[in-house]
């Protein structure tokens, strides 16, 4: 399934009414709710305190105690309205420090996206950092780390290069650098300083940050190449895959790189034979080579080694001659992130894979995820339309589903899929029918026929379904009064969604009802300034269409 696709769902399922608005003459009564001994009612007040941002300053100290909620739900909000606040919940900091260590993760998000909006002095975080990232047990650490590369780090640069410059905290700055390469350049003299750390893990992860420099990282490339003399090898892999990130920038690596090709290390000579044809794209001989070693490695019984393989064969795009062959092979693999990443490149590919995927589709060990990659691939997969229709009827829910959204994606005409979709109304998985749902609304006007059966999902007891059906409703009948005031408050609720594919989607159902939409005029203002560009524009569109409906 489209990831993208899946959080809309999820998304629409989750939703609940829109709070009414607020200002600061509610602060008192908020403050007081957060201290109820239901947490239903301390997670609204803490939701609506966030609401009101830097004028909720007052209940600053109530929140930093609700971090310690035993609600998880009641913590996250805790968390999220202390970083509306901004600098006036400065006094949070500590606890927000000690929150990056929940259990939750979405707690542990919220907590790290409020100390960046709150944005506290470089001699507070710093210590800060060291102490979590240094105290907590490698599993903790690794969910700190992941919830900082999904709540952004950009800001964070300043305090990571000195955290490069302290041994105590040099590794983990250097993981967090190599998730957010494009902005590493900027601490490359700390980088090569790192180098000389005596410790061969710290060295492995600096060259990996080096590595996601790319091009930019070309004055380290003599440091990176000394590397190569070592003993350790996965410092070694490190630096050669460092290497060919950089590019024809360091051609002068050329000869250690090539001694590495004589050495009894499979991954080492695979991977120096990429980075040799990384150096030197035009060099058929060299990329021939590289694409024959790749091509051994996918077959490799280790999975790090056959991940490593494909993902560098697809650098080297190679044509879809190569490509496809190889990632429909994979496609059966057991391995999940080498099958991933296989339907990635096959939806990159395009067209050309599109009649190997549907033959694909007849393999039971496969056809889930080549009809993911037909999804994503979009109209384009139109021919492939026939083979995936059987598959509405496979045993396997997933299979139904993932078939299900790769037709809305694909856009057949509407006779082909409509009768199947209407009738996965009422099937027994509610994944199903949900994305049931989901395709006759991306059908539009053309499923006119299949509005009574979505208002009966629209009145059934599935509360997924029964919001997935009010905006399939909306973009099926956008004149039907019922179906709109059914929507409204569901589409409304969905613009503020942390994933912008939500909000973009919902933006576009609002623009489709014009002045019907006057109710979720006040959302898609906030939202005119959305940081993603196509959420922006699709409330910009919304709000245009509400005002020409006047």
């Amino acid at each position: 399934m489209h990831p993208r696709v899946g959080v809309f769902l999820i998304a629409f399922c989750s939703l609940g009414a829109v709070a009414p608005s607020l200002s600061a003459q509610d602060l008192p009564q908020l403050v007081e709710a957060l201290k109820s001994s239901d947490a239903a009612a301390r997670e609204k007040a803490a939701m609506a305190l966030g609401d009101l941002g830097p004028k909720a300053a007052a209940a600053v100290a109530e929140l930093t105690a609700r971090l310690k909620d035993e609600s998880p739900a009641v913590r996250a909000h805790a968390a999220f309205a202390l970083g509306q606040i901004g600098a006036g919940a400065n006094s949070a900091v500590p606890a927000l420090g000690a929150a990056v260590k929940d259990s939750e993760p979405a707690v542990r998000r919220a907590a790290i996206g409020a100390l960046r909006s709150i944005h506290p002095a470089p001699e507070v975080i710093f210590p800060l950092m060291a102490d979590v990232l240094n105290t907590s047990d490698p599993a903790t650490v690794g969910s700190i780390l992941q919830a900082i590369a999904e709540s952004g780090a950009q800001e964070g640069y300043p305090m990571l290069v000195k955290a490069l410059q302290n041994e105590a905290t040099r590794f983990w700055a250097a993981v967090i650098m190599a998730d957010y390469g494009v902005r590493s350049k900027e601490a490359l003299p700390a980088l090569i300083e790192a180098l000389s750390d005596n410790r061969p893990h710290v060295r492995q992860q600096v060259l990996l940050a080096l590595a996601a420099v790319g091009p930019d990282a070309a004055p380290a490339a003599p440091a990176i190449t000394q590397q190569l003399a070592g003993t350790e090898s996965s410092v070694k892999y490190a630096a050669a895959f460092a290497l060919g990130q950089i590019g024809p920038a360091a051609a002068a690596a050329e000869q250690q790189l090539s001694a590495q090709l004589a050495g009894k290390d499979e991954f080492l000579r695979m991977i120096s034979a990429w980075a040799l044809a990384r150096i030197h794209p035009e060099n058929v001989r060299m990329k021939a080579q590289a694409v024959n070693l790749l091509m051994q490695g996918l077959k490799n019984p280790e999975p790090r080694h056959r991940m490593a393989a494909a993902q560098g064969l697809l650098a080297l795009k190679p044509g879809s001659e190569v490509v496809v062959p190889a990632m429909i092979e994979a496609l059966q693999s057991n391995q999940p992130e080498l099958a991933g990443l296989a339907v990635a490149a096959l939806a990159e590919t395009g067209a050309p894979a599109v009649p190997r995927l549907a033959e694909a589709l007849k393999d039971p060990a496969c056809c889930l995820p080549a009809a993911a990659a037909l999804g994503r691939i979009g109209p384009a997969a139109k021919p492939a339309v026939a083979a995936l229709l059987p598959l509405l009827k496979d045993e396997n829910p997933a299979v139904r589903r993932e078939v299900l959204l790769a037709l809305g994606a694909i856009g057949p005409p509407a006779e082909s899929v409509l009768d199947s979709a209407v009738s996965l109304l009422d099937d027994p998985d509610p994944k199903v029918r949900t994305a049931a749902a989901y395709v006759l609304g991306k059908l539009g006007p053309a499923a006119k026929s299949a509005a009574p059966a979505l208002r009966k999902g629209l009145a059934s007891g599935d509360p997924g379904l029964n919001r997935i059906a009010a905006w399939a409703l909306v973009k099926i009948e956008p004149e039907n009064q019922e179906n709109v005031r059914a929507a409204i408050p569901v589409l409304t609720e969905a613009l503020a969604h942390e994933q912008a594919m939500v909000r973009r989607e919902a933006a576009d159902a609002l623009r489709a009802l014009g002045a019907q939409s006057r109710p979720a005029l006040e959302a898609l203002q906030r939202l005119a300034n959305d940081p993603d560009p196509a959420v922006k524009a699709a409330a910009e569109e919304a709000i245009k269409a509400i005002g020409q409906g006047n």
